[in-house]
């Protein structure tokens, strides 16, 4: 059972780093299990599982695509382009927007080739979309550190308006 918005081109990239001398057959064979087993991604298991690191694994993937890669530590986001993405959006499709340039959005991918959820922010958006790859686990770091920064109580508040409240009291 692949999970939801996992292509068969991931499938493929396990493959190619089998091809490639990166896993053995088995390596590959294992990840796939475990990732049946958690319903998490192949690439995911094959870097916690210790088979690449997730530098190795995301320079193979943005080669293989011809999209540059990103290291997330190594990058602060504005909160201004985090909040052009939802964060059930982000985690939904496992990504997340890491600049703004004219109208084109820089987009955090684990996966170039999952078209849907490039199709879903573009529509969502109304900007451009051009991947860039980075470790899937990153992202999901990135999405917990970046949205939790972002909801704060004022976010909550900021459009409470205590005027529109009428208070009105019972004689009884």
């Amino acid at each position: 059972m692949l999970k939801l918005g996992e292509t068969a081109v991931n499938e493929q990239i396990g493959e190619l780093l089998v091809k490639e001398n990166l896993l053995t057959a088995e390596q590959l064979r294992e990840a796939r299990d475990e990732a049946r087993t958690h319903g998490g991604r192949v690439g995911s298991q094959i870097t916690q599982l210790g088979y690449l690191n997730e530098n190795e694994l995301t320079d193979f993937v943005a080669k293989q695509y011809g999209v540059p890669s990103i290291d997330l530590t190594e990058f602060e986001i504005d909160e201004a382009v985090i909040r052009l993405i939802p964060e059930d959006v982000a985690t939904k499709h496992t990504v997340i927007p890491v600049n703004r340039a004219g109208s084109t959005l820089i987009l955090a991918t684990a996966d170039p080739s999952n078209i849907f959820a490039l199709d879903d922010i573009k529509f969502l958006t109304g900007y451009n979309i051009q991947p860039v790859v980075a470790a899937e686990d990153a992202i999901r770091r990135a999405i917990d550190t970046y949205y939790d920064q972002t909801t704060s109580l004022e976010d909550v508040m900021g459009d409470f308006d205590d005027s529109d409240i009428d208070l009105s009291h019972d004689e009884e």
